[in-house]
């Protein structure tokens, strides 16, 4: 699974370890293209173990782990969406975490190194963009207004699924995979993924429709247990579709979001597809 000859050698010692969820696709999958060149320097990077010290997934620590994302799109992006690439070839689509926005992400991004890694993309010929999520009622905040991708009446997965505000989000986002798709970006260029309420849509989003994209990433996030788009994965839908390279990634030492919740939906994916 994991490709250690193409971690970047910059990126060995800014990382400390964490915990690699299981990848989970068919052999297919392995040993196609699509997982080939599908996020093996993200791959490596998360799993690089050079300290004592335990990664926790912060902000911070987020963008360095998109800095490795470069080498499996062999860095190909936008520096930012409204500076349109000409004749884009690739696409990543970054969802931002609760409370947050596009914007913020990118800015944030930017700030890390200067805007270098979204500038060598964006000469490359692979658009980056950062979908707002958009306000809705959060319950978690007694109602108020927020910016989030879905509702949550509890915190852990054993809190029932706000299935309507999923499908909403969900919605959105495959609205803009299909205009990547009309502009001549193939599916398999696409890559979405995001951190922590971001990664859970990217995930929900994936197995909706699967044929939309070529690989997505989860970084701190999961799936409720009663999650609608478990009874959709039927005998007949799993026989008949290409899954895209899915990577989920946790910080061992994460308080909020606890590791275990992401890897109890890792292994749950992992035996039913």
């Amino acid at each position: 699974f994991v490709d250690r000859a193409a971690r970047p050698p910059s990126m060995a010692s800014c990382l400390t370890s964490c915990q690699l969820l299981p990848f989970w696709a068919s052999p297919a999958h392995l040993s196609g293209g699509g997982r080939s060149r599908a996020w093996p320097a993200l791959s490596a990077i998360a799993s690089e173990r050079n300290s004592g010290r335990r990664f926790g997934l912060t902000r911070t620590n987020l963008a360095l782990l998109l800095l490795g994302a470069g080498g499996a799109f062999e860095r190909k992006a936008m520096a930012a969406p409204m500076r349109a690439v000409e004749k884009p070839k690739s696409a990543i689509v970054l969802l931002h975490g609760s409370g947050d926005s596009g914007e913020g992400l990118r800015r944030y991004l930017e700030f890390v190194d200067g805007g270098e890694l979204l500038e060598n993309w964006r000469a490359s010929g692979v658009e980056l963009h950062f979908p707002d999520s958009g306000m809705r009622p959060y319950s978690l905040a007694g109602g108020r207004r927020m910016s989030i991708w879905y509702d949550r009446t509890g915190l852990p997965p054993s809190a029932p699924e706000s299935t309507e505000s999923v499908e909403d989000s969900v919605k959105v986002l495959s609205e803009l995979l299909n205009k990547l798709k009309s502009k001549g970006i193939p599916p398999e260029r696409i890559a979405v993924g995001g951190f922590s309420m971001g990664g859970g849509i990217a995930l929900q989003l994936a197995l909706r429709h699967p044929e939309a994209m070529g690989a997505v990433f989860v970084l701190s996030s999961f799936m409720c247990d009663d999650a609608a788009v478990y009874k959709s994965l039927n005998a007949e839908k799993l026989n008949s579709t290409k899954w895209p390279a899915i990577l989920m990634v946790h910080g061992q030492n994460d308080d909020f979001i606890m590791s275990s919740w992401g890897h109890a939906t890792a292994q749950r994916l992992q035996q039913t597809l």
